[in-house]
């Protein structure tokens, strides 16, 4: 399923209930004559989202639709019929607005919904291929609701400048906006990597909507200082964005993303594809870069959600001392050191990385067993099965805009026509 996402505002000469209003009217003139492949509609009301050109309201439309061939029928019906007259007026007092598509997928029936935030680059179709990650998030949503997206620029989402690409603040409130594309209230983040930051920051501003938080192979800091001894240096880095944007698109870095797995020629085709289609590789430096400059350390002592954080003892790219301190910064969090040296979370084994996160969510502790179809890389698999997968496709992306930490949208609930 796609979701079609637009966000305008009113001119300032307008007034702001006779624009709600006739809004509303659109909406639900729309949901009376529904187009080919739509599904239903919702405007929030928001405020202070700083990558919009305004100070003042605006709104953010959601249009779920069956898939892209749907956009057409929906283009056709707001601007011609029934719907002309109250989808012109609206235009009319609009004073500018931007929009995109998102992607993501909902699998799973478990009691609890899992947002998996991805780290560095992902694409949510090709992640299919790859037996190892597949076994992984069917082993997820064997247990939860798990919700995935690619964040914008990167994987199925819509490509942006590169100037464009979002800032840590951006990609979390993506992350609101996905969750209220697929009804999710509340949920557990897991972020990987460069999603565990995202996810931290996302449960420190939004502790209402988050159940729990669930680290892997993260950071709070990736710069070595006198206070933090544990990350690479600058220049060390630099080196890497050079390698990087020579070799992009090659099975560039699997020696310390996926040691055990280095020299797997399926493993190396998979991961050099991926890095082609995931991103282009200027993106790919930017956002590299960007991570490179995240520090988080202030936040974690307001962390007041179950936190788990997980790390292999020989992570090679994130080193475990790192996530010793994360776990020491939050109040009560619960530190788990894994045996491997791989910080891809499905090379290796991942048996014991998914029970902790079974475990820590549902309270079962799972049993495990010999598993004769393993997949590649997997020796053994657990004894609770997967359910048959709800897939929920949607596309993110949009051209975005700078925003500041200290500024976050607010939003209310406008209208919701089905």
């Amino acid at each position: 399923m796609l979701a079609y996402v637009f966000w305008h505002w009113p001119q300032s000469t307008i007034n702001p209930a006779a624009y709600v209003n006739h809004l509303i009217d659109f909406h639900q003139t729309l949901a009376a004559n529904k187009p080919t492949g739509f599904h239903h509609s919702v405007v929030f009301r928001i405020r202070g989202a700083s990558w919009l050109n305004t100070n003042d309201e605006a709104y953010e439309e959601w249009y779920l639709l069956d898939d892209s061939a749907a956009m057409d029928p929906l283009n056709e019906a707001a601007v011609s019929g029934v719907c002309e007259a109250p989808h012109n007026r609206v235009a009319r007092e609009a004073a500018d607005g931007i929009g995109g598509l998102y992607r993501l997928r909902v699998g799973g029936e478990g009691p609890v919904d899992l947002v998996l935030v991805p780290g560095w680059i992902s694409h949510l179709e090709y992640q299919w291929e790859d037996p190892a990650l597949a076994r992984f998030l069917n082993r997820l949503a064997s247990f939860s609701r798990l919700i995935v997206f690619d964040k914008r620029g990167t994987g199925l989402s819509d490509r942006v400048a590169e100037s464009a690409l979002p800032t840590l603040e951006q990609r979390m409130d993506d992350i609101r906006a996905v969750m209220d594309a697929v009804g999710s209230n509340r949920a557990a983040m897991f972020g990987i990597s460069e999603g565990g930051p995202l996810s931290t920051l996302f449960a420190a501003t939004y502790p209402a909507r988050t159940a729990a938080l669930i680290m892997y192979g993260t950071y709070a800091k990736w710069i070595r200082s006198d206070d933090y001894p544990w990350g690479p240096t600058r220049e060390q880095h630099e080196a890497a964005f050079k390698a990087y944007e020579k070799h992009w698109g090659t099975p560039i870095g699997l020696k310390t993303l996926a040691p055990s797995a280095a020299n797997e020629e399926r493993v190396r085709q998979w991961w050099a594809h991926f890095m082609r289609i995931a991103a282009s590789p200027g993106a790919g430096i930017t956002l590299y870069r960007m991570n490179v400059e995240v520090d988080i350390r202030a936040i974690l002592p307001t962390i007041r959600i179950p936190t788990l954080i997980l790390h292999r003892s020989g992570d090679r790219l994130q080193p475990c001392e790192g996530a010793r301190y994360m776990a020491g910064q939050i109040p009560a969090a619960k530190f788990v050191e894994l045996p491997g040296d791989d910080h891809i979370p499905w090379i290796g084994n991942a048996d014991p990385l998914l029970a902790e996160i079974q475990e820590f969510l549902t309270g079962e502790t799972p049993v495990l067993e010999v598993d004769r179809f393993s997949q590649p890389s997997s020796s053994s698999t657990l004894s609770s099965r997967p359910s048959a997968s709800r897939r929920l496709e949607t596309r993110a992306g949009a051209t975005w805009s700078t925003t500041i930490i200290s500024k976050f949208a607010r939003k209310s609930c406008v209208s919701a026509a089905a």
